[in-house]
């Protein structure tokens, strides 16, 4: 069994009513625990960073795991739902729905076992 730890991070001016997003695909099988995740918004008004599992393909949705309006910090270690399969992305999105571009950042780690 081997133990990592995989830092996510993004930090970006996001423009008015967009957003973007920085991911990392874990191997199949790979047992998955977060156990740190922040953000930092320069506004709270309409802009989130959120934690996700992305699929790149337009008939599959993500599926959200934790989000943050505005700046906050959350510790903790638990187990991420969902299979990681090869393929399948763990992300932050940053999302800025306001009328003007906003500095957002977001952090997180992710301790990855596989077998």
């Amino acid at each position: 069994m081997a133990i990592t730890r995989i830092p996510i991070s993004i930090s970006e001016n996001v423009a008015a009513n967009d957003e973007t997003w920085e991911s990392y695909t874990p191997p199949a099988g790979a047992d998955l625990f977060i156990e740190e995740f922040r953000g930092e918004a320069q506004s709270n008004l309409n802009t989130s960073i959120r934690l996700v599992w992305k699929v790149d393909h337009p008939s599959e949705p993500e599926e959200q795991m934790w989000a943050i309006n505005g700046s906050s910090q959350m510790g903790f270690v638990e187990s991420i739902e969902g299979e990681a399969d090869g393929t399948r992305e763990l992300g932050i999105v940053l999302t800025n729905d306001s009328g003007q571009s906003a500095i957002l950042s977001g952090e997180a780690v992710i301790k990855v076992v596989t077998p």
